[in-house]
């Protein structure tokens, strides 16, 4: 059988899936991605690792009898038109150089169509009949991220830029606060699944009920669904920058629906887009009433499947 093989590479999660020509997904898997958290400091080993991992998934498929014609990886990074990765901060930490990573996939798998884009752009494309394809996607998991979708078509440059809300800085009190592309102050260090366990940390010290054990977002979430109000305080805390980096995205380019997905916000549920729209409220959004503010937010599907469906839509978009 004929099928497209499909990738949702994240920081945390490794997804991987096969679409036959009628865009019906016919298995996926998921296991842990290798990232440089886990001890490995060499770029260079994880990337290698990454190739032989791709290799492995594809050598398992083609063993069960499907033949594959199209792969299509969603990269957590900014990769430019070529294929290439200028950087990986959730999955490969600080990088040196550009990484040719279709190129390299290209050569290993000679027989195939491959296509690699970011992951989020990717993720885009499930929801891509939403508001005639105009639209902003927002994802909080181990990173930040989002991509503007004006008429079908993502905003980005040539070079892969644009898009990478995580990297953008925040500052105020999380200012000594590091991103995992080594820098400070970036709201993908605040408000990320990672971010949100650094503001737990911050808020027991601040009151004086730090245990010494690590709140992860498990906890939080937990937390959140037996009411306890400081977890409802950590959340409100984490979100406030994506609050205002959505008003922001509004008044600069009037996009007026933003569907947030993510490991964090699909997890927490509607608490996590009410938490958003209470801050949207305070802060004001110039000709929006705050029955138009609650139509701006979409919460995405919650089957940890937005990727691998987005990129089956994109492959099938360029076939």
């Amino acid at each position: 059988m004929d099928v497209s093989m499909v990738f949702d590479i994240g920081g945390t999660s490794f997804r991987t899936g096969i679409f036959n020509s009628d865009l019906e997904l016919l298995e996926h898997s998921k296991v842990d991605s290798n990232n440089y958290l886990d001890g490995v400091s060499n770029v260079a080993s994880l990337q290698e690792g990454f190739l032989n991992l791709i290799a492995d998934v594809k050598d398992s498929y083609a063993r069960k009898g499907y033949k594959i014609k199209k792969i299509g990886l969603g990269f957590p990074g900014p990769v430019n038109k070529k294929g290439e990765v200028l950087s990986a901060p959730t999955l490969w930490g600080p990088m040196k150089e550009i990484y040719p990573l279709n190129e390299k996939l290209s050569e290993m798998f000679r027989d195939t169509k491959v296509f690699t884009i970011n992951d989020l752009t990717a993720a885009g494309w499930r929801y891509i009949k939403v508001n005639n394809g105009t639209f902003c996607v927002v994802t909080i998991s181990s990173g930040v991220g989002n991509k503007v979708f004006w008429k079908g078509e993502v905003l980005i440059s040539d070079d892969g830029y644009g898009g990478e809300l995580g990297h953008a800085f925040y500052g105020s009190e999380y200012s000594a606060y590091e991103c995992g592309c080594g820098m400070n102050g970036h709201i993908g260090g605040v408000s990320s699944g990672r971010g949100i366990e650094k503001i737990a940390e911050q808020y027991f010290i601040n009151n004086n009920q730090s245990t010494g054990q690590k709140f992860t977002t498990y906890d939080l979430i937990r937390g959140l669904n037996s009411g306890d109000p400081q977890c409802v305080e950590i959340l409100t805390l984490s979100t406030l920058p994506i609050a205002k980096s959505i008003q922001f995205i509004f008044s600069v380019i009037g996009i007026d629906r933003f569907i947030i997905i993510g490991g964090v916000p699909c997890s927490i549920g509607q608490l996590y887009i009410d938490s958003l729209l209470s801050h949207m409220k305070n802060i004001g959004f110039m000709g929006k009433s705050n029955d138009q503010l609650s139509e701006m937010l979409i919460l995405g599907n919650y089957d940890d499947l937005n990727g691998i469906y987005g990129m089956a839509n994109y492959l099938n978009s360029i076939s």
